[in-house]
C-alpha cells in the first residue's frame, strides 16, 4: 500500500520564529494576530510532529507503523532507519528547541502533516512542492527516514535535517530535479492558511558543500508586516538525500547555515 508522508518545514518555522504575536492596537490587528497565532501553532504542531496531549495515540499509531513497513530494521540505502535517527539525534545536540522524529514518528504523523499543507491555500498549486521538502509517494519499502526540526522564537533562529536513504537511485535523481526547479515555477506565489494571507518569493542560492551535489533556495514570505526569510538545501551523499532548513537575517548567512548543516550530515554519513 502506498503512502504519502510529508514534512512541512519552510512555512512552519517561519511562523515559529515570527512568533505572530500582538502588542495591542486595534480589534482588527487583534483579530489577525489571533488568526496567525492559530497558523502559527497547527503548523509548529505538525513540523514537531509531536503533541504532549496526544502521545498515547501517537505511541499506538508508531507501533502500528513500524510493523507496517517492510523495511523496518532493513537497510536501504545503505542505512537502516534507526541509523539515522541516530545520526540525526546527533546532528540536532546543541539545537535549542529540538524535536527528533524517528521513522515511525513521521509515518505515524503522515496523515496531520498532509493536512497541514491541504488546509494551506497556495497559488500557483504547484508551488505546494515547496512546503512538503519531503513527499514521497512510494512504498514504504522503497526509502528510511529521520529528521529533526528545532525553532527558537526567542533568539529568532531555526533549523532542520531531513535524512532520506533511497533503494532506487534514479528516483533519488528526480526528486532532487524536482526541487531545482522551483525557483524557475514559483518565483512569487501567495499562500493562505487560516485566514492569514502571506505572499513568498523564492530564488536560487549558490551553495559549496562536502556532498556529492546541493542545490540551494531562498524563501522570503512577509507575515504580518515581518519579512522572514528561510533558506532550503537538498544535497546527496550516495544514496541518501540531505534536506536542510535554516533562518537568517541575509542570503550570505542562510548559506553558510546551510553549508555547516549539510556538511555535518555527510560527515556522519561517511
Amino acid at each position: 500500500m502506498k503512502k504519502k508522508y510529508l514534512i512541512a518545514v519552510p512555512f512552519a518555522l517561519a511562523l515559529a520564529v515570527t512568533g505572530c504575536s500582538s502588542s495591542g492596537g486595534s480589534s482588527s490587528s487583534s483579530a489577525s494576530s489571533s488568526s496567525a497565532s492559530g497558523a502559527s501553532s497547527s503548523a509548529a504542531t505538525s513540523a514537531a510532529s509531536t503533541s504532549a496531549s496526544s502521545s498515547a495515540a501517537a505511541s499506538s499509531s508508531e507501533t502500528s507503523a513500524a510493523s507496517s513497513s517492510a523495511v523496518a530494521g532493513g537497510a536501504v540505502g545503505g542505512f537502516t532507519a534507526e541509523e539515522l535517527e541516530a545520526i540525526v539525534t546527533k546532528l540536532s545536540k546543541g539545537e535549542t528547541g529540538a524535536v527528533v522524529m524517528s521513522e515511525a514518528k513521521l509515518l505515524a504523523s503522515a496523515d496531520q502533516s498532509e493536512e497541514l499543507v491541504k488546509s494551506m491555500k497556495i497559488t500557483p498549486a504547484t508551488c505546494a512542492d515547496l512546503q512538503a521538502i519531503s513527499d514521497i509517494s512510494s512504498k514504504l519499502d522503497s526509502v528510511n527516514v529521520a529528521a529533526y526540526t528545532a525553532a527558537d522564537a526567542a533568539a529568532g533562529t531555526s533549523s532542520g535535517i531531513t535524512l532520506m536513504s533511497y533503494e532506487d537511485s534514479s528516483q533519488l535523481s528526480s526528486d532532487m530535479s524536482k526541487f531545482g526547479d522551483m525557483d524557475a515555477q514559483c518565483k512569487t506565489y501567495s499562500l493562505e492558511m487560516q485566514g492569514l494571507e502571506v505572499k513568498a518569493a523564492v530564488t536560487s542560492l549558490d551553495i559549496s558543500t562536502d556532498a556529492d551535489s546541493a542545490t540551494a533556495l531562498q524563501q522570503d514570505i512577509a507575515i504580518m508586516d515581518q519579512k522572514v526569510s528561510t533558506y532550503i538545501a537538498q544535497a546527496v551523499k550516495g544514496n541518501v538525500a540531505i534536506s536542510a532548513t535554516t533562518t537568517g537575517d541575509t542570503a550570505a548567512e542562510g548559506v553558510a547555515k546551510l553549508e555547516k548543516l549539510v556538511n555535518a550530515a555527510v560527515a556522519e554519513l561517511k
